[in-house]
């Protein structure tokens, strides 16, 4: 009675195993990949006679591992007044700290 279901659960499990083995395949290739390139770059690095630090300096990259932003604690007793225009003030400061936090990150 349920031949049909059987068929298609162990159909299912095949495909599963291929899928599996076929995201090991693509992850290894892309980690081969990222691999070659980071050699490649060394090498055009040695070939002008440049250091990767004077390469990354010369490209203008930043250091890879950005600071994390600084976590500023809210003192402010102040009140929503519910007018715009009255609490305008404050969407300067969010808009500076968001500035900060793009700027360190990139």
């Amino acid at each position: 009675m349920f031949e049909k279901l059987t068929r298609i659960r162990a159909e299912h499990e095949r495909n599963t195993v291929r899928f599996e083995e076929a995201r090991a395949k693509m992850e290894e290739s892309a980690a081969k990949l990222k691999e070659e390139e980071a050699t490649a770059l060394v090498g055009l690095a040695e070939k002008v006679k440049m250091t990767p630090e004077q390469l990354a300096e010369y490209l203008g990259v930043k250091d890879e591992k950005p600071s994390a932003p600084k976590k500023k604690k809210e003192t402010s007793n102040k009140v929503d007044s519910g007018d715009p225009v009255k609490d305008s003030d404050d969407h300067g400061k969010e808009n500076n700290e968001m500035e900060e936090i793009l700027n360190g990150s990139y």
